[in-house]
């Protein structure tokens, strides 16, 4: 098998980030990345044997070309206090292009020769976000956060032959978390009691129906709690 590959591309990143006080940051960074060519053919060869029993010799000659559209990612966050509480953020986005073509000749010794012309349209998005906010209480310090992610994928196949059948498939899944946590030191240790709750969602499509059987939702609480002995030494 011979691949032969031609690819070119350019990336801009821009990024800000802001200080004030002691302890309060924020900032952004951006991505962009453009595919501007990326070809490749090839060529291979194949001998099939069927139960032991020779079947066929395949040569096939091929050209595969990427449409990329720009991808586009994007974090932003912020880091600081207000009074007493404590505030961690930070978000992410993703979102991306990729269309091919495909266009193949097999050539074969025992079947008649034949063309395999398809293209695959794939589209990705990807947010995500998490917070987490601390505050002293009774002594101790009580945490709380949530975070959420949400993906989206598509992927479309477009056959030119009846022996190859078109297809569109869809992802979308949704996860969200949410926790609540106090902890407490004492001369002779320390104690941690908390709660976390997680949703996860994940549905399946095919040709824009809705496939129950490769889809799923859950939905759990996880209970904690520790103990930390100091030990002199």
């Amino acid at each position: 098998m011979k691949k032969q590959r031609l690819e070119r591309f350019f990336r801009i990143i821009a990024s800000l980030n802001y200080t004030w006080g002691k302890e309060n940051s924020a900032g952004m960074r951006y991505s962009l990345l453009h595919t501007l060519r990326n070809n490749m053919t090839l060529s291979m060869s194949s001998q099939v044997w069927k139960n032991e029993i020779f079947y066929d010799n395949w040569n096939s000659y091929g050209v595969n070309k990427d449409d990329y559209q720009p991808t586009h990612r994007l974090n932003a966050y912020y880091s600081g206090k207000v009074g007493q509480l404590s505030i961690d953020w930070d978000a992410d986005y993703y979102a991306g292009q990729n269309k091919s073509r495909n266009n193949t000749h097999e050539d074969s010794q025992e079947e008649e020769d034949r063309d395999i012309n398809s293209s695959n349209n794939i589209d990705n998005q990807l947010i995500a976000t998490r917070i987490i906010l601390s505050h002293p209480l009774g002594g101790g310090n009580m945490t709380l956060g949530g975070e959420y992610s949400y993906t989206h994928r598509r992927d479309d196949y477009l056959s030119a032959n009846d022996f190859l059948p078109t297809s569109y498939s869809k992802i979308k899944e949704q996860n969200t978390a949410a926790f609540i946590e106090y902890n407490r030191s004492f001369s002779f240790g320390s104690f941690t009691l908390g709660m976390r709750y997680e949703h996860a969602g994940f549905d399946y499509y095919e040709n824009e129906l809705h496939i129950k059987d490769q889809s799923r939702n859950y939905d759990d609480f996880f209970p904690h709690m520790g103990y930390t002995r100091l030990v002199n030494t």
